[in-house]
Order: C-alpha cells, then structure tokens, then sequence
C-alpha cells in the first residue's frame, strides 16, 4: 500500500508530467501505483506526451549512400 500523501508527492516531483516518472521515484511496481492512483482519483495519464522530451533519430543523406 502506499499512501495518498506518497503518491502526490511523487507526482509533483515530476511536475505532473508523466504518470510513468512519478511511479519510478514510488519504489513500487507501476500496476501498484496505478491501482492506488486511481482508488485516490489522481490518476492523470499524460497521453499527448506534452512537455516530456523526446528521442529524435539521426537523419541521413540519401545522396551519400
């Protein structure tokens, strides 16, 4: 079990940015963090991905190869 206060401090550590981040800084596993993110009513999944940085791949030249 892990308590309401625990879990919106973990979901203010990431600016509330990401569900997934907060879960890591929880030191409990992510379904066990949902369940009780949802039984506390602050589950706020972040499903546009908005503010959270990406991995762009390395383009290439075509002409090159």
């Amino acid at each position: 079990m892990i308590t309401k206060n625990r879990i919106e401090w973990c979901i203010n550590e990431t600016t509330g940015s990401s569900m997934r981040q907060a879960y890591l800084i929880s030191g409990v596993s992510y379904p066990t963090f949902r369940k009780w993110t949802k039984r506390y009513e602050l589950w706020k999944p972040n499903q546009a991905g908005k503010g959270i940085p990406k991995k762009k791949g390395k383009l290439f030249n075509l002409t090159s190869v």
